[in-house]
Order: C-alpha cells, then sequence, then structure tokens
C-alpha cells in the first residue's frame, strides 16, 4: 500500500479540502523519494556482490586448474568479464547516490535519478541479466571439470538453458525496478503540479508489479530445475 497519510490526505482534497501547500506535499512525498532510492541501490549493490564474488570463484578456479591452459583461460574471461559487471553496477550505484534528494532538492534528485535510469540501466541490465549464467559456468566448471577437461556435451540444450536464463533475469530486472521508476515519475509529476495525481496509482502498478515477479520467479525456477534435470540426465 501507498503511505496512508498521503491517501487520506488526498480524498480530502479530492473532497473539496484546501489545496496542498509545498513544504507539506514534500514532506508526504520525501518517503516515497526515500524508498524508490533504496529499491535501485539494494538492487545495484547486489548485482555488484554477485559477480565480484563469482569473480573471485573463477580465479580460484584458474589456479586449481594450473596446467590445464583451456580450462585456465575459459575461467580468466569468467572472472574479467564479471569483475568488469561488478565494476559497472558499483559505479552506478556511486552515481545514483550523487543524485541524493537529501543533498538536493526532491525535484532535483528526482529529475537526475531518472535521468539516470533512462540513459544507463538499459546497458546495466544487459550485461546484470548475463550475471547468474556467469555464475553458474564458475560453479559448473569446478564440478564438472575433470582430468582438466570441460566440454559441452549437448550443445542445443546446453545453448536453450543458458539462454532462458538470461532473458528471464533480464525480464525480472526490468519487471522489478518497474514499480520504483513508475513511483518517481509520479511523485515528480505531483510534486511539479503541487498536487497528489498520480502518486494514488502506485498501489496498483505494485500490485501489479508483484503479480509479474511470482510468475518469473516460478518460470526461472522451473528453468533451473530443466537445467539441473538435463545435466543428471547425461552425466548419469
Amino acid at each position: 500500500m501507498f503511505d496512508d497519510d498521503l491517501i487520506d490526505t488526498w480524498k480530502r482534497a479530492g473532497a473539496g479540502a484546501a489545496a496542498l501547500d509545498r513544504e507539506e506535499l514534500e514532506r508526504m512525498l520525501r518517503p516515497s523519494v526515500r524508498r524508490t532510492g533504496r529499491v535501485l541501490s539494494r538492487t545495484l549493490l547486489f548485482y555488484a556482490a554477485v559477480p565480484l564474488a563469482t569473480a573471485v570463484l573463477a580465479a580460484a578456479n584458474a589456479a586449481h586448474f594450473d596446467g590445464h591452459s583451456t580450462l585456465v583461460a575459459l575461467e580468466l574471461s569468467i572472472a574479467a568479464l564479471a569483475a568488469a559487471f561488478a565494476l559497472h553496477a558499483f559505479g552506478l550505484f556511486l552515481r545514483l547516490r550523487a543524485a541524493d534528494p537529501a543533498r538536493l532538492s526532491l525535484v532535483e534528485g528526482l529529475r537526475q535519478r531518472l535521468a539516470l535510469y533512462e540513459r544507463s540501466f538499459g546497458a546495466w541490465m544487459l550485461t546484470a541479466s548475463v550475471t547468474p549464467w556467469l555464475l553458474s559456468m564458475a560453479i559448473n566448471t569446478r564440478i564438472d571439470a575433470e582430468d582438466g577437461v570441460w566440454r559441452v556435451n549437448h550443445p542445443v540444450e546446453f545453448v536453450f538453458v543458458s539462454a532462458l536464463m538470461v532473458v528471464i533475469t533480464w525480464f525480472a530486472l526490468r519487471v522489478s525496478l518497474r514499480s520504483a521508476v513508475f513511483e518517481m515519475r509520479a511523485t515528480l509529476q505531483d510534486l511539479l503540479a503541487e498536487a497528489l495525481e498520480a502518486t494514488p496509482r502506485v498501489a496498483e502498478v505494485r500490485r501489479r508489479t508483484r503479480g509479474w515477479m511470482l510468475a518469473l520467479t516460478l518460470l526461472l525456477v522451473a528453468s533451473v530445475a530443466a537445467g539441473l534435470w538435463l545435466w543428471w540426465r547425461y552425466s548419469a
């Protein structure tokens, strides 16, 4: 639910109450700005931590397979790519922190956050969607490589499951951030209009987002289960 006091104030205004002044409106909308900032920050930090862990694991794998040049090259490539993804996500996190409405005005902070999202988050979501696949590669090569040799025995299934994992992760990221971005835009619209017009729709967008996230989570679990089943079937 959106903030109860915000809904109550909006209903009173709709019933003919005096319009909110700018100070009261900012006080009412500030929790929304903090909430959306936390959502974006936590998402970026998570997708900085996961590739960082992947890079460490892949580097450890490279040391483990020392002497097997092909595997070492594969693991070092995974480590380098994962480290680049981690730096990319952390760089976006720092840029998001710079657009802090506690330092700037609410309007300017929201404008800068939305501009950052529109300019940079599209490319970041592409790299972030590859992150779980890189982690699975680092884990699988460590488990499955025998005598320093790792091969894809069933490339069609491997490519299909890998692509499905990347696509579902990308959609999950888009959907998970959808309500936060909508809330930022609605909050900015109401601040500029000095009226509560768009923000009361946030609760409905959140409900729809939760439904989509549940469906995508189930689909991702099903794809991982399918990958594990294929691995068990062909390795048995």
